[in-house]
């Protein structure tokens, strides 16, 4: 090994002239070498003191230089296995708690690692100083957003919990009865072996909230009822979800499959969910074995979370079920793990199909994109959302520029024909010129718009100013002829007279009129 040189000493500057050429290149390359890799170890945020700590460790070889990166390596490592660690059925409800214990233990052994290193030179700092330098030291990640992620997990999980307390809606029938009506036998006295739970209704409701931004609100939930003869004690639940066009039948005891159905077949088959509801064990599996596709059975494994998610993401299918669990970090998940409002509509853009319900459709394409949102119009409010048709680049007839009424009423004027009822013809003519609303009474109500006839200049027959019955009556009297039935008469002579009402028995009710007879003087019943 070469001889180590204190180059600031002159002595042994000239001793290290005096060298072989090959000996003195072998000494600058282990001092290259080693700065390098206490450069390496202590990072861009190490202080002076890491520094000099390192170099005198290894000086009086108390550790290695490589010890320590192996030690940085091996932290990392251990925290990076707690940041990933998965949340499954088994463990949701402990799930945070362990991490935070784990995180606690990780960092007192990094702090207890550093303090050897130092020789306990921490009479004066705080001990979150000391556990920021300790951190620093073996290039370990901000712990104290960490802890947060954490907390936050926490308490996302404590408020589904809460919500299931008080928000799910009971149902007075045994939702996925006993195959066989099977009950409790007598047995042998000593009593019923107490079921493992698993809180699958808790991760259900955790996996739509965080992996399809789907709320509790959005996806209602029913509890049924168990029987005290029932070998079962725990009831079945079903949830529906309208956004994923899924219902989902699952009970937390040990021992019972989760189910999930397609709802579009469901109702291919002309089935409800009420009947669904009461399919037994065998029933339902019965179903989903003669209409592949119609829904799946996913029994109880360390990857169910990942099961369930396929099977409410992708086309139903038993292929659908993983063999592996998929990795996903609770604490990493990024704030911005969905795309940009631009990119976003860029990608739906490119494979719209053309459709005309955009909602419809992109409800369907959605399970084959992770990164597209449930609701985009609650994610990319204000970021640019305008409606679904706007997402696809479609015209939105809710949303465009009409004439004016004045503007709208010269174009209907000299396009009307001059008969037939207005409303029909409009109706029909609208269709040819976008800028004209479908319903312009809505549109211009409040301006000016006071009625059909009006939009064209045609006189409206409910606005007419018709005579007193004083003057009415003096008018029939004199044009009457004496003879031939009088209503009749009426009506013929009634079209020379634009302010004769179409009903004057209505207009002029309780305003004189007494009948056809009395109009012109005549009485229908003798006089005794």
């Amino acid at each position: 090994m070469p001889e180590k040189f204190d180059f600031l000493k002159i002595k042994d500057q000239k001793k290290f002239e005096k060298l072989p050429q090959k000996e003195r290149e072998e000494i600058i390359g282990e001092a290259q070498e080693e700065a390098s890799l206490i450069n390496e170890i202590v990072g861009e945020n190490g202080s002076k003191e890491d520094y000099e700590i390192i170099t005198k460790l290894a000086e009086e070889e108390i550790i290695s230089k490589k010890d320590i990166e192996i030690l940085k390596e091996k932290y990392n490592k251990k925290i990076d296995d707690i940041l990933n660690s998965q949340l499954t059925v088994e463990n949701i409800e402990t799930f945070a708690d362990n991490a935070l214990t784990q995180i606690t233990s990780f960092v007192d052994d990094v702090l207890s690692q550093y303090q050897k290193y130092h020789n306990n030179k921490f009479a004066v700092i705080d001990h979150a100083e000391q556990e920021n330098q300790a951190l620093a030291f073996f290039g370990l990640p901000d712990i104290p957003n960490i802890l947060q992620s954490i907390i936050e997990v926490k308490e996302k999980i404590d408020n589904l919990k809460a919500y299931i307390g008080i928000n799910i809606a009971k149902n007075n029938i045994v939702i996925t009865p006993p195959d066989n009506n099977k009950k409790i036998n007598a047995g042998d006295g000593q009593g019923i072996e107490q079921k493992r739970m698993f809180p699958r209704f808790l991760t259900l409701l955790y996996i739509l909230k965080y992996d399809f931004d789907i709320s509790p609100n959005e996806a209602p939930a029913i509890i049924g009822i168990v029987t005290p003869d029932m070998v079962r004690q725990t009831t079945y639940m079903r949830m529906e979800i309208p956004v994923l066009n899924r219902v989902v039948y699952l009970c937390d005891e040990e021992g019972n499959v989760s189910y999930i159905f397609d709802v579009a077949k469901i109702e291919e088959q002309n089935l409800t969910l009420n009947e669904i509801d009461i399919y037994t064990k065998i029933q339902k599996n019965l179903l989903i074995s003669r209409h592949p596709g119609i829904g799946i059975r996913i029994k109880q494994t360390n990857i169910w979370r990942n099961n369930i998610t396929s099977a409410l993401r992708e086309p139903i299918s038993e292929a659908s079920l993983l063999k592996n669990a998929r990795q996903i970090s609770e604490f990493r998940r990024g704030k911005g793990e969905f795309l940009s409002f631009e990119e976003f509509q860029c990608e739906v853009i490119s494979l719209y199909s053309g459709e005309k319900d955009v909602r419809k459709w992109y409800c369907q394409e959605r399970r084959n994109h992770p990164n597209w949102q449930a609701n985009p119009y609650r994610k990319y409010k204000d970021k640019g959302w305008e409606g679904w048709s706007e997402l696809v680049g479609k015209e939105n007839r809710l949303k465009k520029d009409f004439l004016t009424y004045t503007d709208l009423k010269t174009e209907v004027k000299a396009l009307y024909p001059g008969k037939g009822q207005v409303k029909p013809w409009y109706n029909s003519e609208q269709k040819k010129h976008s800028n004209w609303p479908s319903a312009p009474e809505k549109t211009y109500k409040n301006k000016d718009w006071n009625g059909w006839p009006e939009l064209v200049n045609k006189e409206n027959s409910l606005k007419k100013e018709f005579l007193t019955f004083e003057d009415f009556q003096n008018e029939i009297k004199n044009l009457y002829p004496g003879n031939g039935g009088m209503e009749r008469w009426y009506h013929l002579e009634r079209k020379n007279h634009s302010n004769w009402p179409a009903d004057p028995y209505k207009k002029y009710k309780d305003k004189g009129w007494e009948g056809w007879s009395e109009l012109v003087g005549k009485n229908r019943f003798k006089k005794i």
